[in-house]
């Protein structure tokens, strides 16, 4: 379907059901958003660090039009685990292997530079890691906040 402006007052981010795993190393998020310029960042679990994760966890993003001034957003986040276990920023080590701790975060801009940032979706995930055979995903936990001006 074709992507169609959105309207002039309109600020919309959801989320299409919950994150999925994507066997071991892929987590996927659907994001239903108003046609705006936006982003979609891994930051620290406390979703205030400036500069975003890189190496852990790459993000690939792809977007196809709803109509009516919005878009679908498919967000997978690769879990590189040969760079989360060196990652301080997003690894918790425990006796039996970890947790990997990130923010990720939705905005959407008033410009096309993206400078001004005009409304975000912050989710917290916690995904819990047993090393003893190997790198396998035991639990995933989500604290998701509400859409949020800026």
């Amino acid at each position: 379907m074709e992507i169609t402006p959105a309207e002039k007052f309109e600020w919309f981010i959801n989320t299409f059901g919950n994150a999925t795993m994507l066997g071991d190393d892929h987590l996927s998020m659907v994001f239903n958003i108003s046609n705006r310029d936006f982003d979609v960042d891994v930051r620290h679990k406390d979703c205030s660090s400036s500069s975003p994760v890189t190496g852990a966890l790459a993000v690939e993003e792809k977007v196809q039009g709803l109509g009516d001034g919005f878009k679908i957003v498919n967000a997978t986040f690769e879990i590189v685990s040969t760079e989360i276990e060196n990652n301080e920023m997003v690894w918790a080590p425990s006796t039996d292997g970890g947790a990997i701790e990130f923010c990720v975060v939705l905005g959407l801009y008033l410009d096309t530079q993206r400078t001004i940032l005009l409304y975000f979706l912050e989710t917290v995930f916690k995904i819990g890691v047993d090393m003893t055979s190997g790198f396998e995903i035991t639990t995933i936990d989500i604290i998701r906040t509400g859409p949020a001006l800026k």
